[in-house]
């Protein structure tokens, strides 16, 4: 009827006279009543976009994550510039250390720790896929390993070369673990040695003032999961014995 026109209602039949193909949507699909299911449906969306991947830290994490990402998905904060941050942040986390600002840079490597994961949660809500081969994911885990390199010289004048030897065989245990596990599932793989987990286990020995014992345990844990990793892909089953 004249007057009873609605924009809605006149676009579906358009589309349907039009010969449109019917496409089964995938996911949740949710009929809003009133604005109050609005919130209800901004949790489960912002749940939606969690990958089910990462580390023990990652899913320690995720419940700050999603919370930040709720807040900035309706804003202009894109997932780039989050991952610019993590990175920056990484950067001068390692010029602390290199300045002798031990507890300064090991907070800046911690404030990041969350930045990357949120930047990757906001891009799966806006559709903006390879946000993880972005060249801040490159930079990233390279100046938090400058991080580890820088620290372990502060420490060397105190207790000697052998922690610069600890800093780069610990990097070379976490390179070694990253080719074992790439594309691969492994059990407890939640709990293997990865940048995040590293950063934050770092904490008590801060707080303690052991750093260099803490170094010490970033470089068992790391071997401790490679020699895991590698039994896991590599072991092969025992032949059942025969008489």
């Amino acid at each position: 009827m004249l007057r009873d026109w609605d924009l809605q209602s006149t676009l579906l039949r358009r589309t349907l006279q039009a010969g449109a193909r019917h496409i089964a949507a995938e996911g949740t699909v949710a009929i809003l009543d009133k604005e109050s299911d609005l919130s209800e449906l901004e949790r489960r969306i912002v749940a939606g976009a969690d990958d089910g991947g990462g580390g023990w830290v990652d899913r320690a994490l995720a419940p700050i994550e999603r919370f930040a990402t709720a807040a900035l998905m309706s804003g202009p904060v894109s997932p780039h510039l989050l991952g610019f941050a993590a990175a920056l942040l990484t950067l001068l986390g390692a010029i602390s250390f290199y300045l002798g600002w031990y507890g300064i840079g090991l907070a800046k490597l911690i404030a990041a720790t969350p930045l990357d994961g949120i930047a990757a949660r906001l891009a799966r809500l806006r559709m903006q896929s390879g946000v993880r081969q972005s060249w801040w994911s490159y930079l990233i885990p390279l100046f938090a390993g400058a991080a580890l390199v820088l620290l372990a010289y502060g420490l060397m004048p105190a207790h000697g070369w052998g922690m610069g030897l600890l800093a780069f065989v610990t990097l070379a245990f976490l390179v070694a673990l990253a080719v074992e596990t790439e594309g691969r599932k492994l059990r407890g793989a939640v709990l293997l040695a990865e940048r995040k987990g590293m950063i934050w286990l770092m904490l008590p020995f801060a707080l303690l003032g052991l750093w260099n014992a803490g170094l010490a345990f970033l470089f068992a844990y790391a071997a401790l999961s490679f020699f895991w990793a590698q039994q896991q892909v590599h072991g092969a089953p025992s032949a059942p014995h025969q008489d």
